[in-house]
């Protein structure tokens, strides 16, 4: 009092209540309506995890996999559905579902690129054009989780890390590393295009965890994609 406190959270869950109960209420929702939002808002999200872990598990081990998967995460019980009950109106499971996307669709985009090169990203638009929309769906996905948790940004390290280990792999496996680097790049950078406007105040509220921290670490993550995948090209080419 009389300023208030900085919010400690991302602006995720608010601006997505807020935008869904605007339209809802027509462009003015009544106080009773966007609380009914909220109340149903981390039931819903909860609800479509299920979406994200079918798609992984059915990569990973096939329909059966995926099925089971999905069934397990609908039914378990603990934090996930502690945090995702009618009227849990927090950040919690927009975490869950937004890092499960990202991964989904970051999975989808390297399996489908395998054959992405520097030089045919341009000629060969028709191939390549899937690979780069999860690419950019999967950093899209990173970029929210980053805006409902600023300590997303360490998910950015689990994607570097795979992309690393992957690379030296199929470097040794005289395997295509360029797809690795290009799709990395390309969800670091719409990541870091959501993160942007929320580095220091949104809507008039300070958030101090977010800073100048979370992008600079993003583009950082765009280089050290680039680099791996340009000296794999460069030792191959020796």
């Amino acid at each position: 009092f009389p300023h208030g406190t900085p919010i400690p959270f991302g602006p995720f869950n608010s601006v997505g209540i807020a935008a869904i109960s605007l339209i809802m209420g027509l462009g003015h929702p009544s106080i009773h309506l966007i609380d009914t939002v909220g109340a149903f808002f981390p039931a819903v999200l909860g609800a479509l995890l299920v979406i994200p872990v079918y798609f992984v598990g059915q990569r990973i081990g096939g329909k059966s996999c995926g099925l089971i998967s999905a069934l397990i995460v609908a039914v378990i019980p603990g934090q996930i559905l502690e945090r995702s009950v009618l009227g849990f109106s927090d950040h919690h499971i927009s975490e869950s579902l937004l890092s499960a996307f990202a991964i989904m669709f970051f999975m989808l985009a390297i399996s489908t690129g395998k054959d992405m090169r520097f030089k045919s990203i341009k000629s060969d638009w028709t191939t390549l054009k899937m690979p780069i929309i999860y690419s950019a769906l999967a950093g899209l996905s990173l970029g929210l989780y980053i805006d409902a948790w600023a300590s997303g940004i360490l998910f950015e390290g689990i994607i570097l890390i795979f992309i690393v280990l992957q690379s030296v792999v199929d470097h040794l496996k005289d395997r295509n590393v360029e797809h690795l680097g290009i799709s990395g790049a390309i969800t670091f950078f719409v990541a870091a295009l959501l993160v942007l406007p929320f580095m220091q105040t949104y809507y008039g509220f300070t958030s101090y965890l977010y800073s100048l921290f979370q992008p600079t670490i993003l583009f950082l993550g765009i280089a050290a994609a680039l680099l791996i995948s340009l000296m794999s090209k460069l030792m191959k080419e020796r």
